[in-house]
């Protein structure tokens, strides 16, 4: 399902984003040549306005360029990570070619190097290695940056303050019509959940207080990383910061949760151990067990919208109840990650 002309959702992607494309281009490389094609790379699906595609034969040498169309604010997040942040990172970057707005103002542009290379496994040691290093040297060279006034803050608070709006919406909406007794009982146990996990904040911050303050991608999975085979050998290539931000880094280190990238702690901390001497691999190993419960309740938030009869009901009784058995699908994965990741932090 992609956006169409209409800003409805079809089958086939919508040739005026495509125009829009080449346009935005242009406009940052007047001279540049026409593309010899335009390949639809990502369209937008529930929930997720992105667009992606890639201009074939703009770059150097007739190499690829991503084009990716999203929200303004998110765009500014991402330019201000590719003009402030990784300028100064020693590792392996995608070239960054520049930004266009939209005339409307409510959508931009971002072009970048096309990341090519095979896609990221956490099953592969090796991928496992690169990236631990790669998210190390990124935190250690990032905390010197002086960029926290041009990115949002994200401590602990962040993200107790995500729990209590999604429980919030949850309580809400338990009279939802379409809700049947299986989805009240995950309903009702990812409530007490948050109710438990809440109770234990106080854990967190202290953790998470042993770590200073860095830059943070937010969203480091499998689908936002190549790797690339070089003649030094392997290396890494991060894409997709529309959720950085200045903050704990623990949601990076994330272990063995839906996509995560799994970092291994040991090879994390031969980077970024100078960053926080105090701390041994078994802190850290803590840390990464709470960065991944922040992932899940951020995973929560976002679809905890669907669960709001009343936004969807106008689209006909039967489009409110797919989409909120479209959402309670992944709340229940959610809610068993989060049970885990309690059992995890209390032992």
């Amino acid at each position: 399902m992609v956006e169409t002309e209409t800003g409805g959702f079809g089958d086939t992607p919508a040739p005026s984003l495509e125009h829009a494309a080449r346009k935005a281009w242009r406009a940052l490389y007047p001279e540049s040549i026409e593309p010899l094609d335009v390949e639809a790379v990502q369209t937008p699906t529930r929930g997720k306005r992105t667009t992606v595609y890639r201009l074939k034969g703009v770059g150097p040498q007739g190499s690829a360029v991503i084009a990716k169309r999203s929200r303004a604010s998110k765009a500014m997040l991402e330019r201000i990570t590719y003009e402030e942040v990784l300028p100064h990172f020693p590792g392996p970057t995608l070239r960054y070619y520049g930004c266009a707005q939209e005339e409307d103002g409510d959508f931009s542009w971002l072009f970048l190097e096309d990341a090519g290379g095979e896609p990221y496994s956490s099953h592969i040691d090796e991928h496992r290695l690169i990236a631990a290093r790669w998210l190390g040297l990124l935190h250690l060279t990032a905390a010197g940056l002086n960029v926290q006034a041009l990115l949002p803050h994200r401590g602990t608070g962040f993200y107790l303050g995500e729990l209590r709006s999604a429980r919030a919406t949850i309580l809400e909406n338990l009279g939802n019509p379409v809700l049947d007794p299986a989805d009240l009982s995950v309903l009702r146990a990812i409530i007490s959940h948050y109710d438990v996990l809440e109770s234990q904040w106080g854990q967190v911050d202290a953790l998470c207080g042993e770590m200073p303050q860095t830059v943070v991608h937010g969203h480091v999975e499998t689908r936002n990383l190549r790797v690339r085979t070089t003649d030094s050998g392997s290396v890494l290539l991060v894409f997709d910061w529309e959720t950085a931000s200045w903050g704990t880094p623990a949601i990076d280190l994330a272990q063995l949760i839906f996509d995560s990238v799994s970092p291994p702690v040991v090879a994390y901390l031969s980077g970024a151990g100078p960053l926080w001497p105090r701390l041994d691999a078994r802190d850290v190993h803590r840390l990464a067990h709470i960065g991944g419960l922040f992932r899940t309740i951020l995973d929560i938030s976002s679809e905890t919208y669907g669960l709001v009869y009343e936004k969807w009901a106008s689209q006909g009784p039967e489009f409110a109840r797919n989409y909120a058995r479209w959402c309670m699908h992944d709340l229940r994965t959610y809610g068993t990650a989060l049970d885990q990741g309690i059992v995890t932090l209390l032992s």
